[in-house]
């Protein structure tokens, strides 16, 4: 091993373990569901999808999302298409 050159040897991988986050922006609720942003803000205004505000910053919990998304399935509520 101690003749090993650097390209003979095996890169090392760092394991880096992913924590899912437990609230969203907007925006990155938009990302998550692959919704319109301007849904999800209607939505919100209609309380139709559950948000908080952390200083100036409105906010989506994951679990809101899942709700929200599950009422959308079970066709408990329509996102206008306007």
């Amino acid at each position: 091993m101690a003749n090993d050159t650097a390209s003979e040897r095996k890169p090392r991988t760092k394991h880096v373990e992913t924590i899912p986050a437990l609230s969203y922006t907007m925006t990155g609720a938009a990302r998550r569901t692959n919704l319109p942003e301007t849904k999800l803000w209607a939505a919100s205004k209609a309380d139709q999808l559950r948000t908080f505000c952390v200083g100036r910053s409105r906010r989506v919990s994951e679990e809101a999302l899942c709700d929200f998304i599950r009422a959308l399935e079970t066709k408990a509520i329509v996102i206008d298409n306007t």
